[in-house]
């Protein structure tokens, strides 16, 4: 059977206080409010990012005139600066 084993702060890397911590040992122990396990949190966020890019303006015309663009990306688009 396992163990919790409470911890000071200061016993941490860059911890000060002397306020009792339960040290995470597995991404899997931790949940939101609403039950959700951090690493579906995580992994919607790497597939919301995988689906999205910035691109200028110039560079989105460049791979649309090569039949480049995905259909399953959202371009975002920011205006060229000047040079």
């Amino acid at each position: 059977m396992a163990k919790i084993r409470k911890i000071k702060e200061k016993e941490l890397v860059g911890g000060t206080s002397n306020t009792e911590v339960y040290p995470i040992t597995h991404i899997d122990a931790v949940y939101t409010s609403d039950n959700r396990k951090l690493t579906n949190i995580v992994e919607d966020i790497n597939n919301t990012f995988a689906k999205t890019v910035y691109i200028s303006e110039s560079e989105y015309d460049s791979l649309k005139l090569q039949g480049l663009l995905k259909d399953d990306v959202e371009y975002n688009i920011f205006e060229d600066e000047g040079i």
